[in-house]
């Protein structure tokens, strides 16, 4: 229902400026795009399997969202949400 044109491109571009300019190893990155940026992936990857697996007390940890939000106006109570692959427009 939203346009998400091109939020996979910068989440790619995103991670090849971490490996190429900050020097993050690549297996230090993961990447959901598209059909895997679902709001489960998401979820389960920062909170039970991928981050908490490899990263360790004191390490830095970037999580960049490359998406849409919603428009403040048309949400209940006029808050903002972060819009997943398989988001609901109607909830």
């Amino acid at each position: 229902k939203w346009n998400l044109l091109y939020a996979d491109k910068d989440a790619r571009d995103f991670a090849k400026f971490l490996t190429d300019e900050c020097n993050f190893a690549p297996d230090h990155i993961k990447l959901l795009t598209n059909e895997e940026a679902t709001r489960t992936n998401i979820l389960t990857n920062l909170g039970s399997r991928w981050l908490p697996a490899n990263a360790k007390f004191g390490d830095l940890v970037v999580i960049y969202f490359a998406s849409h939000g919603t428009n403040a106006a048309q949400d209940v109570a006029h808050k903002n949400f972060l819009v997943a692959h398989d988001t609901d427009p109607s909830n």
